[in-house]
């Protein structure tokens, strides 16, 4: 490969990487707020010393400043297990690996998200335990059909949720592209 052959290939990756890099700036951020119900369908099956934990969450979106989510019901199907932690590793008596779905649906309306998320518990500021994680953004109808996304997700642990002592709110920080014929303004 000559010189001349070297930088023109230099040249189409930076201008690629520039092209990429502004798109980026396409993505929407969303901070969502969701109060969880009490009466979920959450349980536990023991297996020797680990619980295999399965179920559904309900909630609603608290912070309804953004109107693409005014109204919205949360729902979150999860499976997981919960285990004896290792005090030199995580800290924590009693660990949380959960993952599953979440769909988002705005009252009255085909607008419909779907999510992908996994997490693991970790702990707050305060020392309250929780499950932190990633989610993608899978599919959308309506509003956000053809949306890309990403994100992370907070919840309170599946064993306070099960006993409703959910000490910590959930919560969605999103990032969201629209296609750029629906796209907002």
């Amino acid at each position: 490969m000559n010189l001349k052959s070297f930088f023109l290939v230099m040249l189409t990756f930076n201008c690629l990487f520039a092209k990429a890099s502004l798109a980026s700036e396409d993505f929407s951020d969303y901070k969502l707020e969701i109060i969880v119900n009490t009466d979920n369908k959450i349980s536990l099956k023991s297996i020797s010393q680990d619980d295999i934990i399965k179920g559904t969450l309900y909630g609603k979106i608290a912070n309804t400043s953004y109107k693409e989510f005014t109204g919205a019901h949360l729902e979150c199907d999860l499976l997981g297990r919960s285990y004896k932690g290792r005090g030199f590793s995580c800290g924590f008596a009693v660990v949380e690996d959960l993952n599953g779905y979440c769909y988002l649906k705005k009252s009255n309306s085909q607008d419909s998200l779907i999510t992908s998320w996994k997490c693991s518990t970790t702990a707050g500021l305060d020392g309250d335990a929780f499950c932190k994680g990633k989610l993608s953004i899978i599919q959308g109808s309506g509003e956000f059909a053809g949306v890309l996304g990403f994100g992370e997700i907070e919840m309170p642990l599946a064993k306070n949720l099960i006993s409703n002592k959910q000490s910590y709110p959930m919560k969605l920080k999103m990032k969201i592209k629209y296609p750029l014929d629906i796209k907002k303004n």
